[in-house]
């Protein structure tokens, strides 16, 4: 009797299909795609001194279904000391509070999945897993954050790095998250920076665990490039340095630095700094314009010399020749215009005109150069 029975009841399950575990299989072994999200391309300087890097974060959740059952399978540990480890573990290496973490695996119901922490490094993630294996902790759910640049060089070139914004359209292993340069090197080289976003099939099983397939189709992220820019470090840490010293001495609100290659225009020092540079954060700096790039003035006296050079270069003057150096006037469009200096000089050498700053000399020189060869 038992066996008819038996019989009859595994014919229910498998051909009448009554506790509908069919619509469950089929739900199991339909994969469903997981994002596999691109790390952001470093920045190096021209030497290969890293300025920016990127830091995958994790979020960690944990099933404590997994572990009441394990618990009643006769594990020798019970279902708080297991909790106690779990707390002790993640608060040792991540940023969350172990009282804290206490308080979410205690509460109730307890049969449920919950959220324990979110800005898990890869570094950290590495080392929760191998405690958890070590201690034969099962229910352990990881998913991906976040990616936070890091700055080894603090806020050494802040304002032509820039900054970036993240994007994500939900906290699942669906959602698709990308990373935008907002300002800076980060903006320009924006997508050569970003990467490529990739996917993977993946089958779960009850407990929640990956299932390897065969079958499992799979496209790997890929990568964004890193950029190596002209900037020398330590050129740059000098420039900053003098710059800071500058707007001390001379109580300036901006002082803007460019050292340039002169063969080929590489730019290896850039900076423009204002008077709360130091109050403010490298996070500030970064965000702000940089305005040895954007900022425009007459560059004035510092023309002089190039003009000076002309002269000399066409055999117009020799560096001894005396000029006359007092007050210029010329007529200008049917207006007369008064050229002066600040210090009154009668003559001054070609030399002395550029020693000093002479704008009347300087002007005697550009008359006898001509517009044509000046421009």
């Amino acid at each position: 009797g038992l066996i008819l029975i038996w019989i009859g009841y595994l014919f229910s399950i498998q051909i009448m299909d009554a506790h509908k575990l069919k619509a469950t299989v089929q739900i199991r072994q339909n994969p469903s795609k997981e994002i596999l999200i691109p790390n952001r391309g470093n920045i190096y300087d021209r030497e290969g001194e890293l300025l920016v890097s990127s830091v995958k974060y994790y979020q960690l959740d944990i099933d404590r279904r997994a572990i009441i059952d394990e618990c009643k399978r006769g594990s020798k540990f019970t279902v708080d000391e297991v909790f106690a480890k779990i707390a002790n573990i993640v608060s040792s290496n991540s940023a969350a509070k172990k009282d804290k973490l206490l308080r979410k695996l205690n509460r109730k119901p307890q049969n449920s999945s919950i959220y324990l922490a979110k800005d898990v490094s890869e570094n950290q993630l590495h080392i929760i897993k191998q405690e958890f294996a070590k201690e034969k902790i099962k229910g352990l759910v990881t998913s991906f954050s976040n990616i936070k640049r890091s700055y080894p060089q603090n806020k050494l070139g802040s304002n032509f790095l820039g900054i970036i914004d993240d994007k994500g359209n939900g906290n699942s292993g669906n959602s698709i998250y990308t990373t935008i340069g907002r300002n800076g090197v980060e903006a320009t080289y924006n997508k050569q920076l970003s990467g490529e976003i990739g996917w993977r099939e993946t089958i779960y099983d009850a407990n929640n665990r990956m299932i390897p397939l065969l079958f499992l189709k799979e496209r790997s992220a890929i990568p964004g490039n890193s950029v190596y820019l002209t900037i020398d470090k330590e050129i740059q840490e000098i420039l900053e340095e003098k710059l800071i010293v500058g707007l001390k001495e001379y109580k300036a609100k901006n002082a803007i630095g460019i050292v340039m290659e002169p063969h080929s225009g590489e730019i290896l020092a850039m900076a423009g700094l204002n008077e709360d540079h130091k109050k403010r954060s490298a996070k500030e700096l970064r965000a702000v314009t940089n305005i040895a790039a954007s900022f425009m003035f007459e560059p004035g006296s510092t023309l002089k010399p190039i003009t000076a050079l002309l002269a000399l270069e066409k055999n117009i003057y020799k560096p001894t020749d005396q000029i006359d150096c007092t007050d210029y006037h010329l007529e200008y469009e049917s207006e007369e215009r008064v050229i002066k200096d600040d210090h009154k000089y009668k003559t001054l050498n070609f030399k002395d005109i550029i020693a000093y700053s002479s704008n009347v000399g300087i002007s005697k020189i550009v008359e006898e150069i001509g517009s044509k060869v000046l421009y």
